[in-house]
């Protein structure tokens, strides 16, 4: 009876898949002097299994960049583990592409241009990495959906997020406006069931008169 060595399965079913990795697959890592991506993708092994690793090359301003099986995996590795050790060096694992973050705007009053709050953001050394738009009051009953709120969204650098501070005082127009800042993710969601909570607390009142 025939058996089949494991490398040569495991690379069996890597070239003959027809699965392309994603951009949110990658690692990277910087490189130190005299190592070889042998040692990088064993010290990966350690951390998670060598099945996991599907692709490796060193890649310009001396980093190593590592493809792994699943986004999860990727995650995993820059969130939990967030350091591999090489040659008793601790090498920081970063993702390939910036994850950008989130945030919403509030208090934010229709008359003001998407760019007067830009150049207040640019002012602070904060560079926008999109276009801030408009956020929905959040009504879902046919005819009212379309009605804005007073918030806005736009996506900014990790790396800004520390020059953020929670509320700014913007002037247009001779009118001062002071404008918040929210990181939290869940912001939007939690606006939004208070207003169907403030809803329900509406029509108990109706119905009680």
């Amino acid at each position: 009876m025939t058996q089949s060595n494991p490398s040569t399965s495991s690379y069996s079913a890597v070239t003959q898949s027809d699965t392309f990795p994603k951009k949110d697959q990658a690692i990277v890592m910087d490189t130190i002097d005299n190592t070889q991506l042998k040692e990088y993708t064993e010290a990966l092994s350690k951390v998670i299994t060598p099945s996991s690793i599907r692709f490796v090359s060193r890649i310009a301003n001396n980093r190593i960049c590592v493809y792994v099986s699943t986004k999860e995996i990727a995650v995993e590795l820059i969130e939990k583990h967030k350091f591999l050790y090489i040659n008793k060096q601790k090498i920081a694992i970063r993702p390939l592409i910036t994850r950008n973050k989130r945030i919403v705007l509030s208090n934010v009053c229709p008359v003001i241009p998407h760019h007067v709050i830009q150049k207040k953001l640019e002012e602070m050394n904060i560079k926008t990495q999109s276009s801030i738009t408009f956020l929905r009051a959040g009504f879902t009953e046919p005819g009212f959906n379309h009605i804005m709120s007073f918030r806005r969204q736009v996506y900014i650098s990790p790396e800004d997020i520390v020059k953020l501070p929670e509320s700014i005082q913007l002037s247009y127009e001779d009118t001062n406006y002071w404008i918040y800042f929210y990181r939290n993710p869940c912001y939007v969601s939690c606006v939004k069931k208070s207003v169907i909570l403030l809803r329900i607390v509406q029509k108990m009142l109706t119905d009680h008169q």
